[in-house]
């Protein structure tokens, strides 16, 4: 039987070494810098929370839709990679990256910021602004089945 005793402080070593490799690991293959794709991932995990919360708070929520989160997530992960390495290989692509990382960045922080709206974590008058103009299937009641 194999049995190790760590410290805390062993505990923490092993921990910043695995979070530094996953880093160069994403920096090196996913996207480069690492920091702007750990945004990406936060930004999706932040709207698919907020989306939740909202599907929840208004008798909506199913976990079959949940799923999507997940393969949001995924997809989002092999759209940037495709793009950065296409970019990093081929002279010609070089543009593609940000081509692909600025309007994502720009519709997930939209979509997060009207389902905040949705959840009334923003002022009303912003919040009235945005659920006109933003995302508006959002403001649709759910059809009945």
């Amino acid at each position: 039987m194999l049995s190790i005793k760590l410290t805390w402080g062993q505990v923490l070593e092993l921990l910043a070494l695995t979070c530094g490799v996953a880093l160069h690991y994403i920096g090196v293959y996913v996207w480069q810098p690492a920091e702007s794709f750990l945004v990406i991932l936060g930004l999706t995990a932040a709207d698919f929370l907020a989306g939740a919360g909202n599907a929840y708070r208004s008798g909506r929520f199913e976990t079959r839709k949940a799923l999507r989160g997940l393969y949001r997530l995924a997809g989002h992960s092999l759209l940037l990679a495709a793009a950065h390495n296409l970019g990093k290989y081929e002279n010609w692509l070089a543009w593609l990256p940000q081509a692909v990382y600025v309007p994502l960045a720009l519709l997930l922080l939209l979509s997060f910021v009207k389902n905040l709206s949705l959840l009334g974590w923003i002022p009303e008058p912003l919040a009235q602004w945005l659920e006109s103009r933003i995302d508006t299937y959002k403001n649709e009641p759910p059809p009945d089945a």
